[in-house]
């Protein structure tokens, strides 16, 4: 190895320890570059993520954190406060010093939560987004005993059998199960919702029949590739790069519908706006790396779109009517913890 491949392990190695230990490493000091005049950040920068650790959110969590703080040179904590539907940690950065050192990351289900109203504060007006780091598809399924091979025969399907059809989800107020009440919603349909406590035990009822219709990530595209489940299309606006020839729920005759599975990172409402947009860019730079887009590929996920903090505000507030919409059409109660 080379003296320049050995101080780049060396920096790496540095930064990585920083993140762990939440002290900026000496080689971090000597590479720091402010983001701002005032020289923000001057202190350690810490994220706290909405669940346990190991999950993707924490994984992806993570890797952007240390892809920014080698950037920027000063150390980033990443620490995870899970429970309580992520209203720990959502409540605790909420009122937290709007200086641009305390960030929130959290999933999909922050804004359906707030919909639920299982927060003590009103969301939009106390959270600011900062960057969508990822977004992660889903497929709608069906298992290979179902008589149908495209969205649109399924509907025709189903309406041919109202009340007879049921499709399953990983738990009242998921996104999957309200993204199948949206769908429900959109095409006009009739089924029986069935709550599991997890995806591994719906995909079994549905691979084996039990079930009509389903959500799956692209880890379970496995039961598509060895024949226990046909994918009807994809949720979101675009087709999947690694799927092209699987048209999107819009297309098959569901016009603007679009589900995924999102991480973001927030902070508090009154954070300056220069703060913001400066982490903005810094996270957006860490995932424009081409070993964050392959750690959020191995995670079924694809790097977000590069919005900036006025753009995400705004699609804060559609996706919060648009899920505070699905929830009261369909009278859908909140989960039990």
């Amino acid at each position: 190895m080379n003296h320049a491949s050995l101080r780049g392990v060396c920096a790496a190695v540095l930064a990585a320890l920083s993140l762990a230990v939440g002290l900026p490493g000496s080689a971090l000091a000597q590479q720091k570059k402010p983001l701002l005049p005032n020289g923000f950040p001057n202190k350690p920068i810490r994220i706290t993520v909405s669940t346990a650790p190991g999950g993707g959110l924490d994984i992806v969590t993570r890797a952007v954190a240390l892809g920014m703080s080698e950037h920027i040179g000063s150390a980033i904590v990443v620490d995870n406060n899970g429970g309580a539907s992520g209203s720990i940690a959502v409540n605790m950065v909420a009122s937290s010093t709007p200086d641009g050192y305390n960030l929130l990351s959290t999933g999909g289900t922050l804004l359906i939560n707030a919909a639920f109203k299982r927060y003590e504060r009103d969301i939009l007006q106390s959270l600011a987004p900062v960057v969508r780091m990822s977004s992660s598809y889903y497929f709608l399924i069906t298992p290979v005993t179902l008589p149908v091979t495209t969205l649109k025969e399924f509907i025709a399907y189903a309406k041919a059998r109202p009340g007879k059809l049921n499709y399953g989800s990983n738990g009242v107020g998921s996104v999957i199960h309200l993204g199948l009440e949206m769908l429900e919603a959109g095409a006009g349909l009739d089924m029986e919702h069935v709550p599991y406590k997890g995806v591994a035990p719906m995909q079994i009822d549905l691979s084996g029949g039990r079930l009509d219709v389903g959500l799956a990530s692209v880890s379970g595209m496995q039961l598509v590739k060895s024949g226990k489940a046909r994918a009807l299309a994809t949720t979101m606006p675009q087709r999947h790069p690694d799927y092209p020839d699987l048209p999107t729920v819009a297309e098959s005759g569901i016009p603007g519908y679009d589900v995924s599975n999102t991480y973001m990172l927030y902070a508090p409402i009154a954070t300056p706006a220069p703060i913001l947009a400066a982490l903005n860019r810094e996270a957006i730079l860490a995932l424009a790396t081409p070993d964050m887009k392959a750690k959020l590929t191995a995670d079924g996920a694809l790097s977000a779109p590069p919005y900036t903090p006025v753009e995400l505000k705004k699609l804060f507030a559609e996706d919060f009517n648009r899920w505070d919409s699905i929830i009261k059409k369909a009278g859908v109660k909140p989960p039990e913890d």
